[in-house]
């Protein structure tokens, strides 16, 4: 689908559910023998993903509501043969798997995109190491054992979130101790919070996570949380024009993209907090340095901060971005060079002299929802507007994305 979008955002907006805390309470909430109701849920594919994966596993019967779910746990139970599509959804993938290895004789895992393209080490060799058969890097059978799991902590935290929903459901204890240090910790900690409220628990200790074994999940009713990844957009987007306020987000939460807000300030963005409701308001931002390795997700949105900002913007500690679901160093340098940035790519980042206004051009999403949505943002201080191709793209993660834009004043037709 193309669509002509031109315009800035401003206004106020309600924050969308927590993609990251909805998959983790759909997947806590399976594991957990009994009711369980999940409220304030968007059903973004990634998120309808992991639904069907715990109905493939044969832990809960799911039933959908607006933005409700009821989720039925029929207890631990294992079975002979699983197929997993987790279609796009990393998340989905790399969640499940420790957890197919506990609950199924043989697995097979499938998805579209780049999705399978996607690396799977350091865990596909530990699981191995822990009683799993590998066929390729899509199937596998055994059944993994309790004990050390070593892995490290620079490649994908949903490594680390998988092992913490799997291993407390063993017979024995397990640790799981990172050999390097833990990027995109703040999602770990949601892991360990959603797990707290499913009554099953684990702990720090130098470095390496203790995970007592024989722990039962416990149903619960649980609220998501607003989601700050998807809010980022409208931040950035406050902060390049006219002020945009965002509601509905828990400024308490362990996410690392709440960080977002501190980066804009940063630049010299205006941000206030109320409660759950945090306005930003823009000016004349400058440059800077940004650390990417705790926040993945905000990369693409800050580029066009750095695009906008006076000054040079350096992106570093952002290399893991080339392996999602585009190269997305690659296609934010290519289509802000499009709209007349001057960017260019670095081994594991960005660096953009910015400051000066961009202009319509046709642009692509790269099938990438997060591209997208980004250059949406961009749109605010482009002059002309932006032909984006493969714009459905964003109901990967926020299906009503266009809605959003068009009701704080965006043009998207």
């Amino acid at each position: 689908m193309k669509l002509s979008i031109s315009g800035g955002m401003r206004g106020t907006i309600q924050a969308q559910p927590s993609k990251s805390m909805a998959h983790r309470a759909v997947i806590c909430g399976a594991l957990a023998e009994g009711t369980s109701r999940i409220e304030n849920i968007a059903f973004s594919e990634d998120i309808l993903a992991t639904i069907r994966c715990v109905e493939a596993l044969g832990l809960a019967e799911v039933t959908r509501g607006e933005a409700s779910l009821t989720i039925r746990g029929k207890g631990k139970q294992r079975r002979e043969a699983v197929l997993l599509d987790c279609v796009e959804s990393g998340s989905t993938l790399r969640f499940l798997i420790p957890l197919a290895a506990c609950l199924a004789e043989r697995v097979r895992l499938s998805g579209k995109g780049r999705l399978m393209e996607r690396p799977l080490e350091p865990l596909k060799s530990l699981l191995a190491q822990r009683g799993l058969t590998w066929q390729g890097n899509d199937r596998f059978t055994g059944t993994i054992q309790a004990g050390e799991y070593p892995i490290q902590g620079d490649v994908s935290s949903q490594f680390i979130s998988g092992l913490l929903f799997a291993l407390p459901l063993l017979e024995g204890d397990s640790k799981i101790i990172l050999t390097t240090a833990l990027e995109s910790a703040g999602y770990v900690e949601l892991t360990r919070r959603s797990q707290e409220r499913f009554g099953v628990k684990s702990r720090w200790e130098d470095g390496t996570l203790y995970i007592e074994g024989n722990q039962c999940y416990q149903p619960a009713d649980y609220e998501v949380e607003g989601d700050f990844s998807h809010a980022a957009f409208f931040a950035v987007a406050g902060a390049i024009g006219e002020g945009v306020t965002i509601t509905g987000l828990d400024m308490d939460s362990p996410h690392g993209d709440k960080a977002v807000f501190s980066i804009l300030e940063q630049m010299g963005a205006t941000v206030e907090i109320q409660g759950n409701r945090v306005s930003v308001k823009g000016g004349q931002l400058s440059g800077c340095v940004i650390d990417g390795s705790q926040i993945p997700d905000l990369v693409p949105v800050l580029a066009v901060a750095g695009a906008y900002a006076k000054g040079e913007t350096r992106i570093v500690n952002a290399g893991r971005l080339r392996i999602k679901e585009s190269d997305r160093l690659a296609a934010m340098a290519e289509e802000l060079g499009r709209l007349g940035a001057r960017i260019q790519e670095t081994e594991d980042g960005l660096m953009i002299q910015g400051g000066r206004p961009l202009r319509g051009a046709a642009v692509s999403s790269h099938n990438d929802h997060r591209i997208a949505m980004s250059l949406a943002v961009a749109a605010g201080f482009a002059t002309g507007a932006l032909e984006l191709e493969g714009a459905e793209c964003v109901k990967k993660s926020a299906p009503q994305f266009w809605e959003e834009f068009r009701a704080l004043g965006g043009s998207a037709q």
